[in-house]
């Protein structure tokens, strides 16, 4: 087992000093780690933002590294000089010909009220244009941002090129609000380009364009990968308006939509998703509105590949509509050698159209579905099939299925009864599929990852959370306790150290990571944070804030791990104060994530702590201030020989009885 830790300690900070020094540290299990000391690692210096005044002075270095320490809202000093006053608000930082390149480290900190207005200008968020740059731990609520294109409530324009080491991209960011422009117009990035990586981040925005491009997250993607990721607020936009992402032309893994969508060429997830573009293990629940195409996942997939997926929002369109995809396949992308392939996937919600029409694929166009099912009510004019409403020679249709109660007929797939699709008949009826692995059957009263279903149901992925997938069919299941509801939590943590230390003095700290009841655990981590400052820290590809698990060492149910590293405290620490170690587990197996917290408090005094008694086999023994009078008594004045302090104790055990 491997830990990765990233510790920081602040022993002294003054006013007009906005600098800290963060550690970054590695060790194996049983190694000692140690904080303080400009040996145990590398280390950089930060510029700390505590106001408005600092957080627009960014623009004067754009190189910098900086650490977000304060939250910052409508009360804190600068506000009314930065946003309020101007007429256009907030003056993005950054832009094209110099754009920002440093680290901004939010420290998990706040930053409410952004306002921007700037509806003729491109390039618009609170950065302007990121070059190879990072945004990490930071949460942007009650944003208020309008550009032109390439507008995002964090960024308008994020890239990358050429990176290959060092700090970029966005992780763990989240932003609330509204954001509106033209094209290529999201609630947290307009437009990523080129190892523009986005990681643990959240849109809760009303995103709304009258251009290309619209995603409740992103409005067009072209950098690298986009993970774990969230888009929850609605989406109103023109041409390729997803959930999500607007357009995707790279990788997608592991993220979801829950917000409705509202458009032309409108998807659930994705507006598009190009040739080559990828979209794995992801999924979307809104509702999707349009005039034209429309897909309860995906607007059209042109030559991408989308894999373990599924839609469950209702979709209303015009001409190719599906309730997973709209159109599958593009003549133009075959010839330059993408096929668009679908593989794994599914949609529930009802479909409502006018021509060709389905309850998964609208038009199957020189594209490919396989093992994928539909199950939602499908009604139209025209083409209405309950999986496709047409699927065009040259395209394939394999171990497809729906259910036959949703239309009259179907251009392919095959026609199941609702009762051989749902329980334990779907592993019999529904050929191809991997259950066991890829998919699993729902099941009345049998358990769904540690919970019980109350019905019967359709299958679900057996690697994306079974809750979303459960409640798209109208179904409840009855899980393993959450932490903090009166149960037993399905992961422990502890943490062991001492009382007080004084300054420059070390402590010792155990952690301990219990598996009480996470089911073949995949993955898993503990972050850990000293208070006070920083209050948090931030994480980055090279040295994340946390202690991971690396290979199959994580531990079985019922089973612990534990590892002991070193806090050394500063010389000039300030007394009586706590040192708190705030510290979070993390447990993941394929389809859930389980996490506990807890905390230990260590007081810096300048008392030095009373000495242990000597162990003597659990007899009475003596303090270690009083082996000096004792031994100069024993001698009755003479020299202190080498022997003396065993003889001292053993006689003075055996006074004692």
């Amino acid at each position: 087992m491997f830990f990765i830790i990233r510790l920081a300690y602040i022993s002294m900070k003054s006013r007009d000093l906005k600098r800290r020094t963060v550690l970054k540290i590695a060790a194996g299990i049983g190694g000692v780690l140690s904080l303080g000391s400009t040996s145990a690692g590398a280390q950089s210096n930060e510029i700390e933002i505590e106001d408005w005044n600092d957080l627009d002075a960014i623009r004067e270095n754009l190189n910098g590294d900086y650490v977000l320490v304060n939250d910052l809202d409508e009360a804190t000093a600068g506000y009314d000089e930065h946003v309020v006053n101007p007429p256009a608000g907030f003056d993005p930082i950054g832009n094209e010909e110099n754009p920002f390149t440093g680290t901004f480290d939010g420290n998990r900190r706040e930053i409410s009220g952004l306002q921007i207005d700037v509806p003729s200008d491109d390039q618009v968020g609170l950065f302007a244009h990121i070059r190879r740059g990072a945004v990490t731990d930071v949460t942007l609520s009650e944003v208020d941002v309008t550009g032109g294109s390439s507008v995002g409530g964090l960024v308008g324009f994020n890239t990358a090129p050429g990176t290959e080491e060092g700090p970029h991209g966005i992780t763990n960011v989240d932003v609330s609000g509204s954001v509106s422009g033209t094209n290529r117009v999201g609630g947290i990035v307009g437009l990523s380009r080129t190892s523009a990586e986005i990681t643990d981040s959240t849109a809760a925005c009303e995103v709304i364009a009258d251009g290309n491009s619209v995603g409740g997250l992103i409005g067009a993607h072209n950098g690298d990968i986009i993970s774990e990721s969230a888009a929850t607020g609605s989406v109103d936009g023109e041409f390729n308006t997803g959930g999500f992402v607007g357009v995707n032309f790279d990788n997608i893994n592991n993220c979801h939509a829950t917000g409705d969508v509202e458009g032309e060429t409108t998807g659930g997830f994705a507006g598009g998703n190009d040739s080559g573009a990828e979209i794995t293990r992801s999924y979307a629940t809104g509702d999707v509105t349009s005039n034209g195409r429309a897909g309860g996942f995906a607007g059209g997939n042109a030559g991408g590949t989308i894999t373990e997926s599924f839609a469950a929002g209702s979709v209303s369109g015009g001409e190719n509509t599906g309730g997973f995809v709209s159109r599958n396949g593009n003549e133009f992308a075959e010839e330059d050698g993408f096929r668009a392939e679908i593989t794994d996937c599914y949609a529930v919600g009802e479909v409502t159209g006018d021509e060709r029409v389905g309850g998964f694929v609208g038009h199957n166009f020189f594209g490919d579905v396989e093992q994928s099912y539909a199950a939602g009510n499908v009604s139209g004019n025209e083409s209405v099939g309950g999986f496709a409403g047409v699927n065009r020679d040259g395209s394939t249709a394999n171990n497809v299925f729906w259910d036959a109660t949703t239309a009259e007929s179907s251009d392919g797939g095959i026609a199941l009864s609702t009762a051989e699709m749902q329980g334990a008949s779907a592993t019999e009826e529904m050929g191809g599929f991997a259950f066991g692995n890829t998919w699993q059957t729902v099941v009345e009263d049998e358990s769904i990852n540690g919970a019980t279903s109350d019905a019967d149901g359709y299958p679900i992925l057996s690697r994306l959370a079974s809750e979303p997938q459960l409640n798209a069919q109208g179904i409840s299941n009855e899980g393993p306790p959450a932490p903090g509801d009166g149960g037993q939590a399905p992961v422990a943590l502890s943490l062991e150290a001492p009382g007080t230390v004084q300054p420059g003095g070390t402590v010792t700290v155990t952690a301990e990571l219990t598996n009480r009841d996470v089911p073949e655990p995949t993955s898993g981590s503990i972050e850990l944070t000293t208070v006070p400052e920083p209050l948090s820290l931030p994480s980055d590809s090279e040295n994340p804030v946390f202690l991971g698990f690396a290979g199959n060492a994580l531990p079985a149910v019922g089973e612990s791990v534990t590892q002991q590293f070193e806090i050394n405290v500063a010389q000039e620490a300030a007394v009586e104060q706590d040192l708190t170690l705030e510290a979070e587990a993390v447990v993941q197996n394929d389809t859930d994530e389980f996490n506990t917290t807890t905390t230990q408090t260590v007081t810096i005094t300048d008392q030095q702590a009373p000495v242990e008694r000597f162990d003597t086999n659990g007899e009475p023994g003596i303090q270690g201030d009083e082996v000096l009078d004792a031994i100069s008594e024993f001698n009755e004045g003479g020299d202190v020989e080498a022997t003396d302090v065993l003889d001292v104790i053993s006689a003075f055990n055996e006074n004692s009885g």
